[in-house]
């Protein structure tokens, strides 16, 4: 595996964690709920925001179109 697919792999991970705690925030569910069923501390989710889930997802598509 090269270091660009490990950056792919590792960003997916993220847009993936970022989503599901942005969608469990806006189902009003406490940071310690959302910690636990994420499996990520309360920092990382009190932390979370849109915008980092957008940058997240425009990274990604950067390092795909380094794949091809």
């Amino acid at each position: 595996m090269t270091a660009l697919e490990m950056l792919v792999k590792q960003t997916e991970y993220e847009v993936k964690t970022l989503d599901m705690i942005l969608r469990l925030k806006r189902e009003r569910k406490s940071l310690e709920d959302i910690a636990k069923e994420v499996g990520v501390s309360t920092t990382e989710v009190r932390i979370a925001r849109p915008k980092g889930l957008e940058r997240a997802k425009e990274r990604l598509e950067r390092y795909k179109r380094g794949l091809n």
